[in-house]
């Protein structure tokens, strides 16, 4: 909480998020519901391009229903070489979703923004103008950039009001909206390092929106 943003600590404040045990979708949905007017949707994994895009426009967040570390989990990826070093799971598990994504949920802003990326996906699925697969493939991997450097692993300049949120105090120069970074401490704590100057491993780079949509990511 020392680094999350404002918009995630004020969300955070109003969900009733457990500690000790799975989260419910029929407590925390339907709070956000009437906040913003968004839903949560269970899903079971991955889901294809179009039907996510589809359930973001009409407001329905997808939470994956499986978590790590679980005999579940362990079961469905039995045999699978996960190629990393810190252990980072092949797809999004409960904890990512409901920790990490549902907070922001709660600003309508951040939902409407959400909600708008679900349409621009369906734009260029739809392509009503002919552009043809290769330019889709293309726009879709420009989005898909965007939704990664923005919603799952941005970083914002630290607000002056935000501290009062916080029981401790932010000792950096940014916040973390990411939901990425944000329900991941290895991930906090590469931000807090490099901010410190203890770590080079990543970089903070300006916000420009040719740079981010042109810039990959490896999951």
């Amino acid at each position: 909480n020392q680094y999350a943003s404002k918009e995630y600590l004020m969300g955070l404040r109003s969900l009733p998020i457990p500690k000790d045990r799975f989260p419910l979708f029929e407590e925390i949905s339907p709070i956000i519901a009437n906040s913003t007017g968004w839903e949560l949707c269970p899903v079971t994994g991955f889901l294809d391009e179009e039907l996510f895009f589809d359930l973001n426009a009409a407001r329905k967040f997808p939470v994956t229903d499986i978590i790590r570390q679980s005999p579940r989990f362990e079961q469905k990826y039995a045999g699978v070489d996960i190629q990393n070093d810190e252990g980072y799971t092949p797809e999004p598990d409960i904890f990512h979703d409901i920790q990490g994504h549902t907070p922001f949920l709660m600003n309508r802003e951040y939902a409407d923004f959400l909600a708008r990326l679900g349409a621009v996906g369906q734009e260029i699925l739809r392509d009503a103008d002919g552009l043809g697969p290769d330019v889709v493939a293309h726009n879709l991997k420009r989005l898909q950039n965007f939704s990664w450097w923005t919603y799952e692993f941005g970083v914002m300049q630290k607000q002056p009001d935000t501290d009062r949120y916080r029981r401790t105090a932010n000792d950096i120069d940014y916040e973390i909206y990411g939901a990425g970074i944000v329900s991941s401490y290895d991930e906090c704590l590469n931000v807090t390092n490099c901010a410190k100057g203890k770590s080079g491993f990543s970089r903070f780079i300006p916000f420009n929106m040719e740079e981010v949509v042109m810039t990959r990511f490896d999951y």
